[in-house]
């Protein structure tokens, strides 16, 4: 499934009519387009958020096409005969293949932790290729990530692909694909090893090479060997724990490249959040009895950038692909606003790669399909690495020490500090109270304070930093729903 956002030219659906979002007027406002009038609106996105969630406004293609639509299609297919055309059958053939892997890996993050697997992956799929991939080896994860920024760059032109080497002019001057391919593999088979070479032994080797190859050439025809200086930028191109992690093994790695006392580091929100479930350090009782009822169970979805917390989930389900969906469903879709809170939530949007631990609730089908489907990447935090997903173990531990440490029915994690004292006898709290309690706490008391770490409020910091983040959307809230029913089935 797709998803989208509100950004410019962006089709949209509202009312059964095609729009597009023709310019951004900056606080919030936007210059919404209909296509069939070309009567321009000025729409704010809360609004737009509004309709989205009650299905009123589709995000994405419109059904219908717009003589403008129809005039973009017909450039796509002018561009489609103009690769027929001319271009070789094997320059075609590796273009296409370059589009398998860009058209796989172009909505996931950009890092070699993520695209490498994926990428051996695609280059060994046999049912993809048929008799053999036109690659010998599986290509780097920057180059995939190169062909990625072309082609979007270039309006999702396939001719953007294709190599031409003889076509760019002062070839001379230029390092040939032979001469690339050589650097590659001395990087990959040499330098990115345990025996860690220095970048002047991998130079030297390179001469050899090349004069080796050039015994077979026309003196005329024959490689020049690319400068030290080249060497040591086509090292640096590549992620520097990759780098750390190949030459001195993933434990050395993890502990150098980890952020002490902050765990993984990230550049901008929605890159990175955190998924885990607390059993609430509290009883509550029944609505109509004032019966004990027991310790709800809370899941918490929460931004790694910011802190902010992006959803959550709180039941008495023990963690299951119940709890899971309706914590991820409640992060991903806008929030409604409501009379107890003073604060905003501005907390939606599809996050790239979502942090779970290794509970059984998470290996499930639910949560792989239901992620999946929107974009989403999972990754399991791995054993004896707690740093993983520090941040939101830190979020438990500031929920019970700062909204449930005075509270009537809290527990006690230690048996002399609990004493004499009976949470269930004292309990006096109704789920759906404690549901609005902590819904109150995390906007206006959890998201107003200052964080020690980031020396600003969670609201502070996703305000700032969203501003400057592109968010997309599920095309509507119904395909939201409809998955996570699906899901829960």
């Amino acid at each position: 499934m797709v998803s989208s956002s509100f950004c410019v030219g962006q089709r949209l659906t509202l009312e059964s009519q095609a729009h597009r979002v023709s310019r951004d007027l900056g606080g919030g406002l936007l210059a919404i387009e209909e296509l069939a009038t070309g009567r321009i609106k000025e729409r704010r996105i809360g609004d737009l958020l509004d309709e989205w969630r009650t299905g009123k406004l589709i995000v994405g293609e419109s059904t219908v096409l717009t003589e403008d639509e129809m005039l973009f299609k017909a450039i796509d297919r002018a561009h489609g005969d103009a690769f027929l055309q001319s271009y070789t059958d094997e320059q075609q053939d590796r273009a296409r293949a370059k589009l398998a892997f860009v058209e796989r890996l172009e909505r996931l993050p950009r890092t070699a932790a993520v695209m490498t697997p994926l990428i051996g992956e695609i280059w060994s799929d046999e049912k993809l290729w048929g008799e053999a991939c036109p690659f010998s080896r599986a290509p780097h994860f920057t180059t995939v990530a190169g062909w990625i920024h072309a082609y979007q760059a270039a309006s999702r032109d396939i001719r953007v692909l294709v190599n031409r080497h003889r076509d760019k002019g002062n070839s001379a001057a230029r390092i040939p694909s032979d001469v690339l391919t050589m650097v590659d593999d001395l990087i990959q088979t040499r330098y990115l090893t345990e025996e860690r070479p220095t970048i002047r032994v991998i130079h030297k080797e390179l001469k050899g090479l090349i004069a080796l190859r050039n015994t077979t050439r026309l003196a005329t025809d024959r490689f020049k060997v690319p400068s030290y200086g080249y060497l040591k930028n086509r090292i640096s191109d590549i992620a520097p724990y990759d780098v750390c992690r190949a030459r001195y093994g993933p434990r050395v790695a993890d502990l150098k490249f980890r952020v002490a006392g902050r765990g993984v580091s990230t550049v901008r929100p929605l890159a990175r959040a955190a998924m885990d479930h607390s059993r609430m350090d509290v009883f509550v009782v029944d609505e109509r009895t004032g019966l004990p009822l027991g310790r709800p169970w809370l899941t918490i979805v929460i931004d790694e950038h910011s802190r902010y917390v992006l959803g959550y989930y709180l039941g008495f389900e023990e963690p299951s692909s119940v709890s899971m969906s309706h914590a991820l469903r409640h992060a991903i879709t806008p929030k409604e606003s409501s009379p107890d809170v003073r604060s905003p939530w501005d907390a939606w949007g599809l996050m790239e790669l979502l942090v779970v631990d290794n509970g059984m609730e998470f290996h499930s089908r639910a949560l792989e399909a239901g992620a999946g489907r929107f974009g989403i990447t999972v990754q399991f935090c791995p054993r004896r690495k707690p740093w993983f997903k520090g941040k939101i173990e830190r979020f438990f531990g500031t929920i019970n020490t700062g909204l449930l440490i005075d509270m009537k029915g809290k527990t006690f994690s230690d048996i002399v500090l609990k004493g004499d004292y009976n949470p269930a006898r004292h309990a006096v709290m109704t789920l759906q109270t404690l549901r609005r309690v902590v819904h109150m706490w995390i906007i206006d008391v959890y998201h107003q304070e200052v964080h020690s770490t980031l020396g600003k409020t969670p609201a502070q910091a996703w305000r700032e930093d969203i501003e400057h983040t592109d968010r997309y959307l599920p095309p509507s809230s119904i395909a939201v729903a409809t998955s996570s029913a699906a899901h829960l089935t």
